[in-house]
This record gives structure tokens, sequence and C-alpha cells, in this order.
């Protein structure tokens, strides 16, 4: 597999530089209004299905996951974030 031609180099980039690259709220236009729509659909999603949240599933503080049923017999999403 080749790099294309205009791939940045991260090698010749000083700190700033390769940050700035990283920096998804800088390189996505309007990125605080759809971050804060996400948080606004949520903590609505949160309120009205309150009856599942933080349940555990094993024996370390972290092992809890929030299962929201949305219908019966309804599709399942499952989203395992990984970090960033």
């Amino acid at each position: 597999m080749s790099t294309p031609f205009d791939a940045p180099d991260w090698r010749t980039m000083n700190q700033e530089e390769r940050d700035l690259g990283l920096n998804n709220g800088v390189a996505v236009p309007g990125s605080a209004d759809i971050v804060a729509g996400w948080e606004r659909r949520s903590t609505e999603m949160r309120a009205q299905h309150s009856d599942h949240l933080d349940l555990r599933y094993g024996p370390r503080e972290r092992n809890r996951i929030d299962f929201l049923k949305i219908a019966e017999n309804g599709p399942t999403l499952v989203f395992i974030h990984g970090g960033y």
C-alpha cells in the first residue's frame, strides 16, 4: 500500500501542528453545536428510559452498561466505545 501524494508527513510537523491535526473541534465546522445536540438528545433519552441505566455486568467498577429498550421486539444496537 502506498502513501497518497498529498498525505501530510507527520515526521516533519511540530507538536502544535500534530495537535491541530487531531483536533476535531477545529477541523469540523459547527462541531460544538453537533456535540451539544448529542448531549441534549442523550439527556432526553436517559430521562425517558431511566430504568435500565448503569447496569452491572461484571465485578469491576466500570463493568456497567446502559440498556435502552425502545420497542418490544425492536432491533438492538450495541455500541462499544473504544476510546480516543
